[in-house]
């Protein structure tokens, strides 16, 4: 009768074994946290401003269907369009 050797699993997959230091995301600096607070902040700002003319042309108009092209702020047409 023959012997039957075991034989290490087949390993096709040609994927190297994480290290430990692969394991853990990279680490933000201080610098990349505060242009993200910074960014952050100034979209908030000028979401808020355009969210405060939104208002204005409701109290105006009774509504904020806003066209797209409003002649009177075309920037505010374009926002609310985006919003939609």
């Amino acid at each position: 009768m023959a012997t039957m050797e075991k034989k290490p699993p087949d390993d096709s997959s040609n994927e190297k074994p994480l290290e430990e230091d692969d394991k853990k995301p990279a680490a933000r600096t201080s610098d990349d946290e505060r242009e993200g607070a910074v960014d952050a902040g100034v979209l908030e700002r000028k979401w808020e401003e355009m969210f405060t003319r939104l208002k204005k042309y409701k109290e105006s108009f009774g509504n904020c269907l806003v066209p797209n092209r409003f002649p009177e702020d075309p920037q505010l047409g374009s926002w609310v369009s985006t919003q939609r």
